[in-house]
């Protein structure tokens, strides 16, 4: 649903339950101590503008990339930062390599799940290749960059078989009407640890 679509007088009466419903999911963000997940969901009912980005402070980053999946891509992407500087050494040259965008599923840190659930995951590059011999050494200067579109987009879910997730499709279908009625608004979220980047080096 479109921000500010849904304006009539029903509509208000609802997003100000629904307002109320926030609250509450703020307050069990904060009993947890999802920080993370606290400091997104606090943005989103900020209400902010159309172009308000969420910048991650640097123990959010931190956090995000210590959980498995992310672990898991950040793998991904240096194994394809690897071929292309073996396939095209261009020896003793730091070059720029980037890989794609990869679609990340933590489950391990709820607080992670909670704040993104799903999101994008690239890793950027510096990289240098020695020859050494008949060896090809790549040293690799890498960060990991983190996007992803804070929004709430799924319907209500109704299964007597799964009540937690009726629960969740409920709420997120609740929220979502927020910004419907103009009270909250989705935005863009990015991060790097580009500021502390980490060194891979070995035979390519």
């Amino acid at each position: 649903m479109k921000y500010g679509s849904k304006h009539g007088w029903f509509d208000k009466f609802e997003a100000a339950m629904n307002a109320s419903e926030a609250g509450y999911v703020a307050l069990y963000f904060d009993m947890r101590g999802y920080d993370f997940a606290s400091g997104l969901f606090d943005f989103y009912i900020g209400n902010n503008g159309p172009d308000a980005r969420y910048i991650m402070n640097d123990r959010e980053v931190a956090e995000v990339v210590a959980t498995d999946d992310v672990g898991n891509k950040v793998d991904e992407g240096l194994r394809y930062i690897r071929s292309v500087a073996k396939a095209d050494p261009q020896v003793g040259m730091t070059r720029e390599i980037t890989s794609n965008w990869m679609l990340a599923f933590p489950s391990d840190n709820i607080d992670v799940v909670y704040g993104l659930a799903h999101f994008s995951v690239a890793v950027g590059s510096d990289t240098t290749v020695i020859k050494a011999g008949s060896r090809l050494i790549g040293v690799i200067e890498y960060a990991v960059y983190i996007y992803d579109y804070y929004n709430f987009d799924q319907s209500r879910h109704f299964d007597l078989g799964d009540p937690s997730y009726s629960f969740k499709t409920n709420v997120d279908s609740d929220m979502r009407q927020l910004e419907a009625a103009g009270w909250a608004r989705s935005f863009r979220v990015s991060g790097d640890n580009s500021a502390y980047p980490k060194t891979w080096r070995g035979d390519l």
